[in-house]
């Protein structure tokens, strides 16, 4: 899956670091004006903030994802077991960080590095 833009707007990551002695973080790519305005207004439904219903791991810090969190990950850093019992979690607590993407392969996505080439 590569990085796809919502309502025009690219893709950003909310980071949530569950415990502060792992690396393990947790990642939710989100549109970035969608999750500033759910954090003031719940009633906005998280299909239109989250590019996707998935939890991403990353041991590797913000610039790589390991893979989807497992429901056991998921279950020891949040008490739930299902991704989208976990994202409210992670938008609520994590933090947005708008830099280079990576979609779900590892690989980086071209046409954001080009516009920071520009910037």
């Amino acid at each position: 899956m590569t990085n796809r833009k919502v309502d025009g707007n690219e893709n950003a990551k909310v980071l949530y670091k569950a415990d502060p002695n792992s690396s393990d973080e947790f990642v939710v790519l989100v549109n970035p004006d969608m999750y500033s305005q759910w954090q003031t207004d719940k009633s906005i439904p998280l299909a239109d903030v989250v590019s996707t219903f998935q939890v991403m791991r990353t041991v590797h810090g913000a610039q790589g994802f390991d893979g989807e969190a497992s429901k056991q990950q998921l279950h020891s850093a949040f008490g739930v077991e299902r991704a989208d019992e976990a994202i409210p979690i992670i938008l609520e607590r994590g933090h947005l960080q708008n830099a280079n993407l990576t979609d779900m392969t590892g690989r980086h996505d071209r046409d954001s590095s080009k516009r920071q080439q520009r910037h």
